[in-house]
């Protein structure tokens, strides 16, 4: 990869990081990935992929060049609809646009990725749902990094990350050094790795994790943002006459504020998807990061960890083993990936890893919003 070719990226990047039109049907429903781009005139080819432990992911591919590959990760909670969710606007169409060959990939068990060759998600929900973003990374994206690079007969492919769609390359890549050569670049849109320094009201719930997973495994619940739930937001936020700013409050309270992020009624669009499933054990692993204030693999407790990892402490991922290209964009005003935990990446102990970053942008409060599908203007 070109620093020509990385400055063109980047500079797609902030393009589309602005305001869109909200993408809905006359239902108020999101269509999914595939409807809006073909809405927009795009050609989309589904492919489904199964990882080392039986998940089956589903990926989707916007042609192009196929010798310039690039491929889109999620965040928390999160699929890869809201990559394209804003429309002719949205970030991932921009790329596509610019004539590279879109990949945008799904983690294990949101709406695109449900499916296991022998678990069901609703029926063995304490083995399926068993899974932190320690198996996505380690498992997912290589699976789908792989395939791509298959299909596309390429050595390399560009990523573009989001959340913890960074932080799970930050896994892989420090878990699976090799695939360090196959990635060029890799940009993250505000990496959630350290979690050390996550704003309130988030932090709250980060401080009181361990009572609540002792809650969730009385209950069995293992599935979070389950449909149940889901309804239970469409419900509260669809009630009149103040649900909808009482959800749009809520989510700014937890992103950073904005004051245009959710205009023309954006808000409702991103009510009808956002969020969507995940495990329980998944954000137990963020709020273990962020209260031990260590990048570090899931904690089961001093015995378990020591029959696991031969440890009582789970091991930290090694971020100088992350050699590629990486370029770090985080904002001021980011309350669940604020710039002193990117500084947290940008400075660990090897001066590997300082070395080869391509560089970080601070984008000011106001410009900037959490979630990609409210980026700079």
């Amino acid at each position: 990869m070109s620093f020509k070719t990385f400055k063109l990226i980047s500079a797609l990047v902030f393009l589309t990081f602005k305001r869109g039109v909200a993408t809905e049907d006359s239902s108020g429903t999101v269509p999914s990935f595939s409807s809006i781009a073909e809405a927009l005139g795009y050609d989309c080819i589904v492919h489904t992929i199964t990882t080392k432990d039986g998940y089956i992911l589903t990926l989707f591919n916007i042609p192009g060049n196929k010798t310039r590959p690039i491929f889109f990760m999620h965040g928390f909670g999160d699929s890869s609809r809201t990559f394209i969710v804003r429309g002719n606007t949205s970030m991932l169409v921009s790329v596509a646009k610019a004539g590279y060959d879109v990949w945008a990939g799904n983690m294990r068990g949101n709406e695109y990725s449900r499916d296991h060759v022998t678990l069901n998600a609703d029926i063995d929900v304490a083995a399926y749902w068993n899974f932190s973003y320690h198996e996505v990374g380690v498992y997912d994206l290589p699976a789908q990094i792989d395939y791509i690079l298959n299909k596309t007969q390429q050595n390399r492919l560009s990523v573009i990350s989001h959340s913890q769609g960074s932080a799970v390359f930050f896994v892989l890549l420090s878990t699976y050094p090799e695939y360090n050569e196959k990635i060029r670049p890799l940009i993250t849109l505000g990496p959630l790795s350290y979690a050390q320094n996550i704003r309130p009201p988030v932090r709250l719930l980060i401080l009181i994790a361990p009572v609540l997973e002792v809650i969730f495994k009385a209950l069995n619940q293992y599935e979070l943002f389950d449909r149940t739930t889901r309804l239970i937001v469409e419900l509260l936020c669809s009630l009149r006459p103040f649900g909808g700013e009482l959800c749009e409050a809520i989510l700014l309270s937890t992103a950073g504020q904005s004051d245009d992020t959710f205009k023309g009624g954006f808000i409702r669009t991103v009510i009808n998807y956002y969020p969507v499933s995940t495990s329980v054990k998944n954000s137990l692993h963020v709020a273990q990061n962020s209260n031990s204030r260590r990048f570090a693999q899931y904690d089961y407790g001093p015995a378990a960890n020591i029959a696991r990892y031969g440890n009582a402490l789970p091991p930290a991922y090694d971020l100088s083993k992350v050699n590629c290209s990486v370029a770090i964009l985080m904002a001021k005003n980011d309350k669940l990936s604020p710039i002193e935990d990117n500084s947290l990446s940008r400075n660990v102990d090897s001066g590997q890893y300082r070395s080869t970053t391509m560089g970080s942008t601070e984008v000011d409060n106001g410009q900037y919003r959490r979630k990609q599908w409210a980026l700079p203007k």
